[in-house]
């Protein structure tokens, strides 16, 4: 029955849990279980073996790593099985690309820096956002292929931008797991080497919300990235778990708050309090503060005033096209000029 089913798949689960010794460094695995029947769940082993994967799905994203297969789960499974073959094909064509969104210097109305957006140009449903498949892309094993795509891209167009005279930092989000794939270091060095960027001019962003269990392989990548000269950001800052309990651990630099606090400033109680302490923690300990998903002016006035260093969202741009985004840049320094500075609310030229 479904108890005794949950109690073996456990037990699975904690043996593929164990510490594995591998020249005497123990590594650790986070194991999900999805658990099905038949005929119940499927009349065929194909169909069972689909909706045990609409179950893993579940345990991976939720709270729980074992879980028992329920209709609710099996609406999205064609969906998503359709987009990550669509996605592999992607990633061994021409369909990615990169848009970028300005970071502003709110004390200056300059743009700082730049975030890279990945977008995908799907054959039948047009440009989709990360949102609509990056979830995909780590669920089924493309996160860290993806990732050095993304991160190899950028830099090629850094080092573009440098050739044409505009020095652009560029901040890449990169998940848990990458920064623990052996390897990813060495990939990332290898791009700046080959496209001939300063490491300064990267910034590797460890996303909110990971789990504590998946952080400590990541560390490591990141020292020595930090050492070699490429600036390291956590982001997620104010919403449930995350990185802010992590950063004496972490080599960092920046601290970026999250848009769903920055968005709502002057029209929910509290949240304008936690953002200036959010502001004030990370100017305490030496760190820039990136203020994410700031949409209208009274949340860039306030920012400026709680002493926010760093600013992005829709209340500037939305993210552009390489071309278009170095036109927005030169537009934005120009009017900046013209005007002999800027506040927080003239920045958004172009």
């Amino acid at each position: 029955d479904g108890g005794e089913a949950l109690a073996f798949a456990e037990t699975v689960r904690d043996e593929l849990q164990r510490p594995i010794d591998v020249a005497g460094v123990p590594l650790c695995v986070r194991a999900h279980v999805g658990v099905t029947f038949g005929p119940g769940h499927g009349v065929d082993a194909g169909e069972v073996l689909r909706r045990a994967d609409a179950a893993v799905h579940e345990a991976w994203r939720g709270p729980d790593d074992v879980v028992l297969f329920e209709a609710a789960f099996d609406r999205a499974l064609p969906d998503r099985l359709v987009l990550a073959a669509g996605l592999r094909r992607a990633l061994a064509g021409d369909e990615l690309l990169l848009h970028y969104l300005p970071v502003m210097q709110l004390a200056t109305g300059t743009v700082a820096s730049v975030e890279a957006v990945v977008r995908w140009r799907h054959p039948a449903r047009g440009l989709l956002v990360p949102e609509a498949f990056v979830p995909v892309a780590e669920r089924c094993g493309l996160a860290v292929p993806l990732t050095r795509w993304v991160v190899d891209e950028a830099l090629r167009q850094v080092s573009d931008w440098c050739d044409a005279g505009t020095y652009l930092p560029v901040s890449v989000r990169v998940p848990v797991r990458c920064l623990a794939d052996a390897g990813f270091a060495d990939d990332v060095e290898h791009a700046l080497d080959a496209h001939g960027v300063p490491p300064h001019l990267l910034e590797i962003e460890l996303a909110g919300g990971t789990a504590p269990d998946e952080l400590p392989g990541a560390v490591d990548a990141l020292t020595r990235l930090h050492r070699s000269g490429v600036n390291v950001a956590v982001g997620g800052s104010g919403t449930g778990f995350d990185s802010l309990t992590h950063l004496e651990a972490l080599p960092v630099d920046t601290l970026k708050i999250d848009a769903r606090l920055v968005g709502s400033l002057g029209c929910r109680a509290g949240d304008g309090a936690i953002v200036r302490h959010i502001v004030a923690l990370g100017r305490s300990l030496g760190l820039q503060v990136v203020a994410e998903g700031v949409e209208h002016e009274r949340a860039a006035q306030f920012l400026a005033e709680v002493g926010c260093d760093l600013a992005q969202g829709s209340r500037w741009t939305r993210p552009l096209a390489a071309d278009d985004l170095l036109a927005w840049v030169r537009a934005c320094r120009a009017s900046v000029e013209r005007h002999g500075g800027s506040s927080a609310g003239d920045a958004a030229a172009g």
